[in-house]
């Protein structure tokens, strides 16, 4: 199928690499093909195959299988419009990196853990009745309220700064085709190839090389000494010195 496709389907497999709960045979081998081929997969991880039989226990047999593309480039959703047995899984392939966004936690490196318990000591009752089941259930309700209080009180919000991949096409192309000379050459060890290896190397260099001096010159023209850009400009120069 080439050096870079996405092929998707039923493979009536499973294996925990894939996001299955379990192991079969048919499973160790299709993952032996994918680490010989350096393939990857991309699954939702959840189950997509519902057997009308209720001895039969749900479990992941749909997802797909790509190379040459980055997996993070790629996201996986299952959609359940159908009445089918199965769930159909939809592969969205995007140009940029998809941004991951991180599981919610009360507490971070930020946290100041004796304001943490400051506020805990402040606010907390333990002169309370607990006679019924209401009693304790309120109770249990109020304490997991003053702890989460007391996490966001004593935790500060960093800025987030937001990284974009903006890496223009001709460059990732270039990348690409250097990478597939490499793993040619590796297989064939031929002269040819390894010319067309170096040739294609210093051609990436050189224009990384100009992406480099061209995003400098951008960044240095945006410097301004206002606070419309936060003065930057006094910010970069303290950077230097």
């Amino acid at each position: 199928m080439g050096h870079r496709f996405l092929a998707g389907g039923d493979y009536n497999e499973k294996h925990t690499h894939c996001g299955s709960r379990l192991v079969t045979p048919r499973g160790r081998e299709l993952l032996k093909a994918m680490q010989k081929e350096n393939l990857m997969y991309v699954s939702t991880g959840e189950s997509t195959y519902w057997p009308s039989d209720k001895i039969k226990v749900p479990d992941l047999l749909d997802f797909g299988i790509t190379k040459g593309i980055p997996a993070h480039n790629i996201q996986a959703v299952a959609g359940f419009d159908l009445s089918s047995d199965h769930s159909p899984v939809l592969l969205t392939m995007h140009t940029r990196i998809t941004p991951q966004n991180r599981p919610p936690t009360l507490s971070s490196k930020t946290t100041d853990w004796v304001t943490f318990q400051n506020y805990i000591n402040e606010n907390l009752t333990l002169k309370v009745p607990l006679k019924t089941d209401r009693d304790i259930e309120d109770y249990v309700h109020h304490l997991v309220q003053i702890i989460q209080q007391a996490a966001w009180f004593s935790t500060t919000n960093p800025h987030k700064h937001s990284k974009q991949n903006n890496c223009a096409a001709a460059l990732k192309q270039k990348i690409l085709d250097k990478r597939w000379l490499r793993r040619r050459w590796q297989h064939t060890r031929s002269p040819q190839d390894k010319a067309n290896l170096n040739k294609a190397t210093n051609e990436l260099k050189i224009l990384l090389n100009n992406y480099k001096q061209q995003a400098i010159q951008t960044y240095l023209e945006s410097l301004t000494p206002t606070e419309a850009t936060d003065y930057s400009l006094w910010k970069a120069t303290k950077r230097l010195q």
